[in-house]
């Protein structure tokens, strides 16, 4: 859920919180009550949801290994990125 003036600077909307957890039933309750809290709110002038239920997250650390082989976090991160999203060049 997010809320944001009708102007939006360039940082990008006022507040943009995000509700994570296990049981998807329970996120999009506690997102739905922090919608109608915030759209209750006076001076408020833009309230939305883009809930994307289900949205499943994969978590990688490394091992003893990987750092041994000289993998670190950005760079596992940057090869994953690269394999589902291709990479830019100029």
């Amino acid at each position: 859920s997010s809320y944001a003036q009708s102007e939006i600077g360039p940082g990008g909307s006022d507040l943009d919180v995000e509700v994570a957890g296990r049981n998807l039933e329970d996120v999009e309750k506690a997102a739905t009550e922090i919608l109608r809290a915030l759209r209750d709110k006076e001076g408020v002038t833009e309230v939305f949801q883009d809930f994307f239920g289900g949205r499943q997250e994969v978590q990688l650390t490394l091992n003893a290994y990987g750092y041994a082989v000289g993998l670190t976090p950005q760079s596992l991160a940057e090869q994953l990125r690269n394999a589902f999203s291709g990479a830019e060049t100029d």
